[in-house]
């Protein structure tokens, strides 16, 4: 996990793995089901670990030397402890530590040094977004625009990582991944502040940009990369086939969807799944719009939940059926977290609508397209850039993005108003819904790539993206 940069902020961040272990004897009195859950998850979380990175900017003269001097273990409860001594070196630092149980929490105190002669001026901070509420990530200590003076000058991150209290069950996805950047210039200087505005995709650097076709910063979720407008150099051969490339995730993972439909087929059949939460329907007998079996699944509304005991039909098929399928570039697949929380309907807010998508996980080799994805690749922010301005404009939103297909298509974005259906992309790109029975929906797969899958060509659909170092 790599880190560059904080303010004193509260985040739940997928920034580490945790490792849960047993409880300790004298409290092995509590329920049976719960002791299973700890064990479980003692299998489960690996080691949270965290990376911290500093970057110098632009507009720097004389001697500039700002670096990571220290990083100490502070506070900690009885049930957390260090995995491994912290380590650091100039410009990055990392540490490991182990979270016994819910309530469980551990801080760091890390050192930023100023041993040049400039006054160094905090200009830039980013924090990606989180992604496993099992977790709870906070920082202080450290500020946009605060100062560290110059000849040994310091300031200090304070670091605190929770189990949260409120996970009752082993979640899905128990790894994590946090970013976070540090970027200081020259004091007085932040104005020509200039972030670096190329990235690199499977190895090629890639310039950034802000209007028109091309690869974006995502303005909601720091670290990521999404291509946007009616035709960018997002193509990529993938098991023989085109596919587009729809983000640059902040994990390093590269997210693609085919560029056409396998087959039509339903997200659930009639009947499937009808008890706990498939048991809501407002429809009966038209399917459950759950991607995957969940604890405790909510409506957007959370006016209604409850279990959902089985997977969705089409992930169980995409997950066998066509993943063993795949003939080229299967190896080159991450079993990623895929997001599928329920979506307030027409909502006008994008930032809440990726939160409610990240509300539920799972684990998968192959899925769908989140909602967001498609608002995302529009071009044209200011009319078609959350869900309720697409709904509005969806004629003129068409030319502006590339996510369309011939058919529509199931994403795995539930309406937060019911429990039958599902957000979709149309061919007019206007997100609607539909049953998660209906068998005319176009299915059109979407997977990651590892993060360090390897890209020759240049994106073009006559010379598109090609795996070179996971060619089976």
């Amino acid at each position: 996990m790599i880190i560059k940069s904080l303010a004193y902020k509260k985040y739940n961040i997928n920034c580490m793995e945790v490792i849960a272990m047993p409880e300790k004897r004298k409290r092995n009195i509590i329920i049976c089901s719960l002791c299973t859950v700890l064990l479980f998850m003692a299998l489960g979380y690996a080691a949270f670990t965290a990376q911290l990175n500093i970057n110098g900017t632009t507009s720097i003269a004389g001697n500039w030397n700002v670096k990571i001097t220290s990083v100490q273990k502070k506070e900690s409860t009885a049930g957390a402890s260090n995995l491994s001594d912290p380590k650091y070196d100039d410009l990055t630092a990392s540490f490991s530590a182990v979270l016994t149980s819910p309530g469980d929490y551990i801080t760091y105190d890390i050192t930023v040094t100023n041993d040049g002669n400039i006054d160094a001026e905090l200009a830039d901070i980013k924090v990606s977004r989180n992604t496993n509420p099992a977790i709870v990530f906070e920082t202080s200590g450290i500020d946009k625009g605060s100062i560290v003076e110059k000849n040994g000058g310091t300031a200090n991150l304070i670091v605190k990582i929770t189990y949260s209290d409120k996970i009752t069950s082993q979640p899905d996805v128990t790894n994590a991944n946090l970013k976070v950047t540090l970027d200081y210039t020259q004091q007085g200087k932040t104005d020509g502040y200039v972030p670096n505005n190329k990235i690199k995709v499977g190895g090629n650097e890639v310039e950034l940009v802000t209007d028109g076709d091309g690869l974006y910063e995502d303005s909601t979720e720091p670290f990521r990369y999404i291509y946007k407008g009616g035709s960018p150099n997002n193509y990529i051969t993938f098991n023989g086939e085109e596919w587009r490339i729809i983000a640059i995730e902040a994990d390093g993972t590269i997210k693609i969807m085919k560029n056409a439909s396998i087959e039509k087929r339903a997200f659930d059949a009639n009947g499937v799944r009808i008890n706990g939460y498939c048991s809501l329907s407002d429809v009966p007998g038209h399917g459950c719009n759950v991607w995957a079996k969940n604890t405790d699944f909510a409506r957007a509304d959370v006016r209604y939940h409850g279990r959902v005991e089985q997977d969705s039909e089409l992930k169980t098929y995409l997950n066998t059926t066509y993943y063993n399928s795949l003939k080229a570039n299967k190896t080159a697949i991450e079993n990623h977290p895929f997001y599928y929380g329920s979506v307030t309907w027409e909502n006008d807010d994008i930032d809440k609508q990726v939160s409610e998508e990240h509300n539920a996980s799972t684990l998968s080799n192959i899925g769908l397209i989140q909602s967001s994805d498609h608002i995302k690749s529009n071009a044209d922010t200011s009319s078609c850039g959350t869900f309720r301005q697409i709904r509005t404009h969806f004629n003129n939103c068409k030319s502006t993005t590339w996510m369309i297909q011939s058919n529509w298509y199931y994403t795995l974005s539930p309406d937060g108003n019911s429990s039958n259906y599902l957000l979709i992309v149309d061919s007019n790109s206007n997100v609607s819904y539909a049953d998660a029975s209906r068998n005319d929906a176009s299915i059109v797969p979407a997977l990651y790539l590892k993060s360090d899958t390897e890209l020759s060509g240049t994106g073009m659909r006559g010379s598109p993206y090609t795996i070179t170092n996971y060619k089976d």
